[in-house]
Formats: structure tokens, sequence, C-alpha cells
């Protein structure tokens, strides 16, 4: 995250999208960059997260639509990383045994 914020310091924070598997928000390491990015400091205090569960995901939702909505993405990981974003990977798998994600 920091070397895309570094060519591109309005990216969206793509990080956001990285949640805890018990509850699907992100960890208190996300807070710096959802305080920055939204100018609300209080989101980066110590225990904000489990103090404030619902005004955590608020911004995490807020922050993750513009994620989605964010057409730039090949441009800022090229600035960032020297090369373009590979292709998707194809939904029905690679596997050359015949079967989809695994056996029957």
């Amino acid at each position: 995250m920091y070397r895309m914020l570094d060519v591109r310091p309005d990216c969206p924070l793509l990080n956001v999208l990285l949640v805890r598997q018990d509850d699907h928000m992100p960890g208190e390491g996300a807070g710096v960059f959802m305080a920055a990015y939204l100018n609300r400091p209080e989101l980066n205090a110590v225990g904000y997260r489990g103090k404030h569960p619902g005004k955590w995901q608020d911004a995490t939702n807020a922050i993750a639509a513009k994620v989605y909505a964010f057409d730039e993405w090949d441009e800022v990981y090229f600035d960032a990383f020297d090369q373009h974003l590979p292709a998707p990977a194809d939904p029905e798998g690679q596997e050359e045994d015949g079967f989809v994600h695994g056996r029957q």
C-alpha cells in the first residue's frame, strides 16, 4: 500500500479488502491508512476498532466502495511496481486432470 500511495496519494485503500475471518473487517493495522484517507484520526487510535466496530465497518465500507469503483488499478500498479497487472485467473481453473477446483 505504501508504494501505491507513494505514486498515487489519492489511490483508494486496497488493503481494506484484506479482512479478518472472524468479523470480516480489516485489522487495526489498517487504521493508520484509513485515518489519513478519510481525514479521521480517531480511526488510528489504539483500540478504536474494538470499541467502535460499527464506525470501523462504516469507514471500511466507504473505502471499499471506492476501491471497487476505481478504474485505474493497472496504471497505479505499473507506476508502483514497473509492470502491468497480471491477467485474471481462469475462474474454471487450470487443472489438467479434468476436475474444476480439486477433486469430485
